[in-house]
């Protein structure tokens, strides 16, 4: 699977519209990839979900709505769309909790990237 990685700050972006000239770089980037050209992790999801509910206080039905919509995107790659999906379903408190059998370990810094 090839593709450039979405990080967390540019969903964020997107969604929140804050600060507005990055939401409006982020929004440009989403809806003008190519279908299936960006890949979206299972980490970065739990992420944004996170930071949707912890600092941005939406509510489990929203947020529930928000991830089927990001989903949805046609320029985007996940791993397991349909288990994302499922635990969009919930509103359990512990739907993202623990790591699922289909998430990859976290990719070793190769030494050409910043870190």
């Amino acid at each position: 699977m090839s593709g450039t990685f979405v990080d967390t700050n540019v969903l964020l972006r997107h969604l929140t519209g804050e600060p507005p000239d990055q939401a409006r770089r982020a929004t440009r980037l989403l809806a003008h990839a190519a279908p299936g050209s960006l890949r979206l992790p299972d980490l970065i999801v739990a992420e944004m979900v996170y930071v949707l509910e912890s600092h941005y206080r939406v509510e489990r039905t929203a947020l529930a709505g928000i991830l089927r919509a990001v989903l949805g995107s046609p320029a985007l790659t996940v791993a397991d769309r349909p288990l994302l999906i499922r635990r969009s379903n919930t509103t359990s408190s512990t739907a993202w909790d623990s790591p699922t059998p289909t998430s990859s370990p976290a990719p070793r810094a190769s030494g050409t990237g910043p870190w």
